[in-house]
């Protein structure tokens, strides 16, 4: 009937809008993640909040960059990102349980975070930083920090992270200051304003 076609119609044109949207935001971040990866050797993701977990819809890789499995639509889980925790720290409290109440909390190495109450723990830091970061928590030999995109109205869009080798010289605190100022360039040009 009408009604039947009017609402997949309506659907299709919400879905499309939201793809839309997370397009405007790459097209926003793209020079600024590319910038990031070459200073860096490193690979740049964006990802945005997929239910209970974190899509990626852009992906850079320098020269010289670690060369990831992930790609562009790839989900990964929240409590083991640094994009999922960055993105999850600045939901209110009841979403962030609602939300962690759905993760699987699989360990993929001896660093994963594998409680709902370390998450927390984890997302109350994320939110002191302003950054958060993946210190091996899904492979031994990958370091990942990520930031916050926040949007006109103040709220998280997406995340924009900076993944490399793991070394036991290189500080992730420098590097997490690093994106965390790539990530408010970008959210400014999102038309973001802090006060």
């Amino acid at each position: 009937t009408g009604i039947t076609k009017y609402k997949i119609g309506l659907q299709s044109f919400l879905i499309g809008s939201s793809f839309i949207n997370d397009m405007d935001i790459v097209s926003v971040a793209k020079n600024d993640l590319i910038d990031l990866a070459n200073k860096m050797h490193a690979t740049t993701f964006m990802a945005v909040l997929d239910d209970f977990k974190g899509t990626y819809i852009y992906k850079y890789e320098s020269e010289n960059s670690i060369i990831t499995t992930a790609n562009v639509g790839t989900r990964k889980s929240l409590h083991c990102a640094a994009l999922g925790k960055a993105m999850l720290a600045y939901k209110s409290e009841e979403e962030i349980n609602k939300i962690i109440d759905k993760i699987d909390f699989i360990s993929y190495t001896y660093f994963t975070i594998k409680t709902k109450e370390k998450l927390i723990e984890e997302l109350a830091e994320v939110r002191q930083r302003g950054y958060a970061k993946d210190d091996r928590e899904n492979t031994l030999q990958q370091i990942a920090v990520a930031a916050p995109l926040f949007d006109h109205e103040g709220h998280v869009v997406a995340a924009i992270s900076c993944v490399g080798f793991y070394e036991s010289s290189i500080d992730l605190d420098d590097l997490g200051l690093l994106i965390k100022d790539v990530g408010k360039q970008i959210s400014y040009k999102l038309g973001y304003n802090p006060q």
